[in-house]
């Protein structure tokens, strides 16, 4: 339809190979991958075992990471998937255990069932575990004390305040969580910040396009 389109996902799919009228605003899952295995290989993890949302985005980061393992010296020894509306990763987490693997992969957090898996793979005794789409503060808050020591790549929003001063990013990144909590009485959280990046840059584009967009 010729219609640009903002999409606000990491999802590499969206833009790879690069289309003309979508654009994509938050990081996208590649880079988030690449994070995640650097710092597995620099730990001297080579056997991990996968926990994956049944969602769009969690079956992107599976087969992403499957890609992307050997590449670093990593072997996906198992994989198992959950469901948004899981309450319960007991039987999963218990099989990718039998496994051995040396840490834990969870793709696919940001809803409560993530927070459930992350408390499950505790209780089994799961040490390192790295998550990737850990978009808010509930996320953190539903997990509480089992999320101490998760490994996450991600934005810096949700650690605002605790980001040292000589952090470039830090004074607007505080400027924007104060002025949010302001509005609307509570706190920010990733998604709020990249769904501002995506208003800013449609408002930019309107901008840039002028009146006479589209040509007739």
């Amino acid at each position: 339809a010729e219609i640009p389109t903002i999409v606000p996902s990491a999802a590499i799919e969206i833009t790879e190979p690069p289309k003309k009228w979508i654009f994509q605003y938050t990081t996208p899952t590649v880079y988030m991958h690449d994070e995640i295995m650097a710092y597995c290989k620099q730990k001297g993890i080579t056997k991990v075992g996968m926990l994956s949302e049944t969602s769009y985005l969690g079956e992107s980061n599976a087969k992403l990471a499957r890609e992307w393992a050997p590449k670093f010296g990593i072997t996906i020894v198992t994989a198992e998937k959950f469901g948004e509306e899981d309450v319960d990763m007991t039987s999963q987490l218990t099989r990718i255990k039998a496994a051995n693997p040396e840490a834990l992969w969870i793709f696919g957090v940001g809803r409560a069932s993530g927070p459930i898996a992350i408390k499950n793979a505790r209780m089994l005794g799961f040490k390192t575990i790295h998550v990737r789409d850990w978009h808010s503060n509930t996320t953190l808050a539903l997990a509480v004390d089992a999320a101490e020591g998760v490994f996450h790549p991600g934005s810096r929003t949700i650690v605002g305040p605790s980001l040292p001063d000589t952090d470039r990013h830090k004074a607007i990144i505080m400027a924007f969580t104060e002025g949010y909590s302001k509005l609307y009485g509570n706190s920010s959280d990733t998604s709020f910040a990249n769904m501002y990046d995506g208003a800013m840059m449609f408002f930019e584009a309107v901008k840039r396009a002028g009146p006479d967009f589209p040509p007739n």
